[in-house]
């Protein structure tokens, strides 16, 4: 390798190495992020709950990538089956996987994942800048500011699967390579698939796999789109328009056979047992709730300028009821979202990458607004892809790239070529400043806060405690509360009941037993008086019972209260005083109680 070589080799080693360690460097310095446990999650609720326990079944081995979610520790005693409810995330649960191989704990494996994703964002950006003809200083500054957006922050692991958007830059390299490139480029390769080299129609292939793997969301807007940028050549476009839709028809279809594979082992179960009506309903009024406005894009939730705080909130207060998700596109995205307009208006050079960037930009928006295509959408073919909003995090990629090529632009004119420096650390520092979030990790549900923290500890000690007391017991969840997608239960969020599984390594749960499927047999012991309860739950081999206070209006009172008569006290309550156990003796006998209430009615 020459002098030259060599020293173009180090130039794109220290490219990406600085993609991936500027944002490690900006959570580093962090308000408290060095002060963080990463052996507690952060975030404790909700949503979070459940990829923290699909994480931990894949840790424990209880069911292994591609084969359907299945764990014999929940559900009891029917066992927790989630094939009824399709999660196409193989990927980015096997890349926790891999992490939980060297860290060995579920909490600090999803943590971990969750800041790579910082990284992985900066670098795809990085990527696709490259092939696309974005100049470095400017990728790695807008690269920042995409891994940075929002949505980033304020999904949390909440949303785990929605981080795999690092993979969306990929999409545009497919955009550029298919709808941007000269007709003649690459003329003289002798194989040609689709209008591209076979090199290169292999490697949008694979692109298309990995987009596929990103989630239903991503994986179905990437289609949608790529029908979009289809159409748009189907109309207007020139010469070697049917080759590009071609190559566009073969992405697609690379994508819909990989989210089919991701999906399998739920197909195949409804083959065999049919299809469970009660899960993953969808309403098509759902995907007008979960759509987004303008405004919504373009004010922040938080700046780190005080005065768009000030502007946003005059319009939030007065509209204090409208939904609204984490849909910022940070100042500099915003200005790049009104700029592709601006672009979409002029049109003076149709068939470039900022042309198809400006027609992507206000396709997305049309499908994700309220009464948009979205809504039709879902009214017409199919409701499942609810929450339209996420296209936000499509659109920012659009906006920021589309900066970064604008910067990459003033070094071509000769006058001005002096600004290119200048203006992009003048972009990274407004960015940045605008899109730190206040408090570092103190969001909600963040491991910062006090109850959180002293929830998840209590958790930990509860579990610790029955395990070592009675290890290998099999434990009824009160109340009971369908999974997944419950209602909420007075002050028992949906998911609660899965905090005491995340804890436990010996131990089985009655709760996650699938609803509409597997939860008929808990829903008929609890409409049971308590000593029918108690005998129906001992014949399956339940060793104890675990109620939770947050469940009930008067805190369980009466319910424990009916326990205690038949149990005796708690053996054990938690340090928060939200759980109490109560073990059961097999060889006890059951005292009469006179006209016994059901269990389900002591609420």
């Amino acid at each position: 390798m020459n002098e030259m070589g060599s020293q173009a080799v180090w130039r794109t080693v220290a490219y990406y190495a600085l993609a991936a360690v500027l944002p490690l460097a900006v959570i580093a310095g962090w308000e408290g992020a060095r002060d963080i446990d990463w052996g507690i999650p952060l975030s404790y609720e909700w949503d979070a709950l459940v990829y923290l326990t699909l994480s931990k079944t894949l840790l424990d081995g209880d069911w292994t990538l591609y084969l359907g979610i299945r764990s014999g520790q929940l559900g009891a005693p029917v066992g927790f089956d989630f094939r009824d409810f399709p999660v196409p995330d193989n990927f980015v649960l096997g890349i926790v996987r891999l992490i939980g191989v060297f860290v060995g704990d579920v909490f600090r494996a999803v943590n971990a994942y969750f800041v790579l994703t910082y990284s992985l964002c900066s670098l795809s950006f990085a990527y696709m800048a490259s092939r696309v003809g974005i100049r470095p200083l400017a990728a790695l500054v807008c690269g920042l500011l995409f891994a940075f957006l929002p949505y980033h922050v304020l999904v949390n692991i909440g949303h785990l699967h929605q981080t795999s958007y690092f993979l969306l830059p990929l999409f545009v390299v497919v955009v550029h390579d298919i709808h941007c490139r000269a007709a003649g480029e690459g003329a003289g390769a002798s194989v040609r698939w689709f209008g591209q080299t076979r090199r290169s129609m292999l490697g949008l292939l694979l692109f298309g796999v990995l987009l596929g793997s990103a989630g239903a969301y991503f994986a179905f807007w990437s289609v949608l789109l790529l029908c979009v940028m289809a159409s748009s050549d189907l109309l207007f476009g020139g010469s070697g328009r049917a080759s590009r839709i071609r190559a566009s028809a073969a992405v697609c279809g690379a994508i819909g056979v990989t989210l089919i594979l991701n999906v399998l082992p739920s197909i195949l179960y409804w083959a065999s047992h049919g299809r469970n009506p009660v899960t993953a309903a969808r309403s098509p009024i759902e995907s007008e709730a979960y759509a987004l406005k303008l405004t919504h894009l373009v004010l922040p939730h938080w700046s780190g300028f005080e005065i768009l705080n000030r502007m946003a909130a005059q319009y939030w207060d007065a509209l204090p009821n409208q939904p609204h998700g984490p849909t910022y596109l940070g100042l500099v995205g915003a200005l790049g979202f009104l700029g592709l307009l601006v672009v979409l208006g002029r049109r003076r050079n149709v068939g470039t990458l900022v042309d198809r960037l400006a027609q992507l930009n206000v396709a997305a928006f049309l499908f994700a607004t309220v009464g948009g295509l979205g809504v039709l959408f879902a009214a017409t073919v199919t409701s499942q892809f609810r929450v339209w909003s996420r296209l936000s995090v499509l659109i920012g990629l659009f906006a920021l790239t589309f900066v970064a090529a604008e910067l990459s632009r003033i070094v071509t004119r000769n006058r001005r070529a002096w600004l290119y420096v200048p203006l992009c650390v003048l972009v990274a520092v407004i960015g940045v400043y605008d899109q730190r979030y206040p408090n570092s990790f103190d969001f909600p549900d963040s491991i910062d806060s006090a109850e959180i923290r002293s929830g998840f500890e209590s958790d930990r000690a509860f579990v610790d405690h029955i395990e070592s007391d009675y290890p290998g017991a099999r434990i009824f969840q009160l109340p009971f509360i369908e999974t997944p997608e419950a209602r909420h239960l007075h002050d028992l969020s949906p998911y609660t009941h899965f905090r005491v599984a995340l804890h436990s390594h010996s131990l089985s749960w009655s709760h996650g037993a699938m609803k509409g499927r597997d939860d008929a047999w808990h829903r008929r012991v609890t409409g049971l008086e308590p000593d029918a309860f108690l005998a129906s739950i001992a014949e399956k081999e339940f060793s104890g019972v675990a109620l939770d206070r947050r469940g009930f209006e008067d805190r369980g009172r009466s319910l424990a209260h009916a326990l205690e008569a038949r149990l005796g006290a708690p053996v054990l309550e938690s340090q928060d005083g939200n759980l109490l156990y109560f073990a059961i003796d097999p060889h006890a006998s059951l005292p009469d109680v006179a006209t016994p209430p059901r269990v389900n009615e002591l609420r």
